[in-house]
């Protein structure tokens, strides 16, 4: 999702990571709906670099589940 960016023009960089990491150690299962919401939400907000998601084995991390669907490349 994130843009071409000529770093040497800013003095902040921001990456919004909260559904890679910040999903992994709730015990609740967050739909998949609600993460799209999350990523529209984030993106009508001017956030230009969201991580969607690290491949991890839905095991492993429930709330990994369907974050694959989510991947610009998916959508090719």
């Amino acid at each position: 999702m994130g843009q071409a960016l000529d770093r040497d023009d800013i003095d902040v960089y921001l990456r919004e990571v909260g559904l890679r990491d910040g999903l992994q150690n709730i015990s609740t299962f967050f739909p998949t709906e609600a993460k799209k919401e999350w990523i529209a939400l984030e993106a009508a907000a001017g956030v230009t670099d969201i991580e969607v998601c690290s491949f991890v084995p839905p095991k492993l991390i429930p709330n990994s589940k369907m974050l694959w669907m989510l991947s610009p490349q998916q959508k090719k």
